[in-house]
């Protein structure tokens, strides 16, 4: 027959204790998550440059390109498969296929449409990559059609005004 022990523990935790563990925990599973201690704070960020908030988030973008790295591995292995599934139907996949990551960091959009402006002035990027940069087009081929549209219009109504200012024979 098996004899059993049995002991009776007690423990007291008092407030700061409980605290204590609980903001260990919180910083823990912020570090895991590679979160800045600053966005889970009380502390208001509003006044934090973009160059501080990338600093912030240094180890989330060093996470982000580690994962991008495996995904392209993957990526790359499934797409090697869909071309011999595809070459075993008598379908010719021959062209290679790129993914593009869209990471969503805080950006300070005044200052990006400036460096942008300067850019444009200096004759160093076109209208073009300037709407596909930018944050605010979501749609560069309906922007353009916009943008020629706006253009015919007021060709249209430069010519009008010209018309009624010619003095007549």
């Amino acid at each position: 027959m098996t004899t059993a022990c049995l002991f009776h523990c007690n423990c007291n935790i008092d407030y700061n204790t409980i605290k204590l563990y609980l903001d260990n925990m919180k910083q823990f599973l912020n570090d895991v998550a590679s979160i800045p201690s600053v966005l889970g704070s009380n502390t208001n960020i509003a006044n934090i440059s973009e160059v501080s908030m990338q600093i912030l988030l240094m180890m989330a973008s060093v996470l982000s390109d580690e994962n991008k790295k495996w995904l392209n591995i993957g990526f790359k292995e499934r797409f090697k498969r869909f071309q011999k599934i595809l070459n075993m139907q008598g379908i010719s996949a021959e062209s290679d296929v790129d993914v593009i990551y869209n990471v969503s960091m805080p950006v300070a959009s005044t200052e990006m449409v400036a460096n942008l402006k300067a850019l444009q002035e200096m004759g160093a990027i076109s209208r073009e990559t300037i709407m596909e940069k930018s944050e605010i087009i979501t749609d560069v081929d309906v922007e353009k059609k916009r943008l020629e549209g706006e253009e015919q219009l007021s060709q249209k109504s430069t010519e009008t005004v010209k018309d009624k200012t010619k003095p007549s024979d």
